[in-house]
């Protein structure tokens, strides 16, 4: 879980404070690059325009990117809601 209130996530970098933004747990945010993901790919099969398929995908590259941020800076809380 994500403290939101702490100074910890005020040094967050902006790019990962505005990717995680809708959740707090980890588990939420690994739900969003998933869907994120899935969208992109539905949108890139079956809308003509691959411009919103792209930029659906690059919104779940920046997810994970900002995961895998908040991993390594270990600001995950273990004790859950």
């Amino acid at each position: 879980m994500l403290d939101k209130t702490s100074e910890q996530w005020k040094k967050i970098p902006l790019w990962v404070r505005v990717a995680l933004c809708l959740v707090t747990q980890r588990r939420d945010a690994v739900r969003l690059e998933l869907v994120t993901a899935c969208l992109a790919g539905l949108l890139l099969i079956f809308v003509h325009s691959t411009l919103w398929g792209a930029m659906a995908l690059i919104g779940a590259f920046v997810c994970a990117g900002a995961i895998k941020w908040v991993d390594n800076a270990d600001l995950w809380d273990q004790r859950g809601p």
